[in-house]
């Protein structure tokens, strides 16, 4: 209850991040980033990521097929395909 009591007097985003969070760990980011911008990306681009890290593997295994691979994780054949491009591509940067 106590604690209700504080969160509601932190201000906007650090109020935000302690009802998620809760107040020590709000107040740990506090103390680390207070009076810097800080900037978090949504996780959508770190999952797609991994969901392509995952398809490259699962293919590399000669356990699925670019087929199985569009039924496996619901997508088109030419998306795994070019997923596939992607990632090879990358590791001969």
């Amino acid at each position: 209850m106590a604690d209700d009591k504080l969160i509601f007097r932190l201000p906007g985003a650090l109020r935000e991040i302690a009802e998620m969070c809760g107040l020590d760990n709000a107040l740990k980011i506090g103390e680390k980033f207070g009076g810097s911008n800080l900037y978090i990306p949504k996780p959508n681009g770190l999952m797609r990521d991994i969901r392509n890290a995952r398809i490259r593997n699962e293919y590399d295994s000669g356990k699925y097929t670019i087929s199985a691979l569009s039924r496996r994780h619901g997508l088109s054949s030419r998306m795994i395909s070019y997923i596939l491009s992607e990632v090879s591509g990358e590791a001969g940067s």
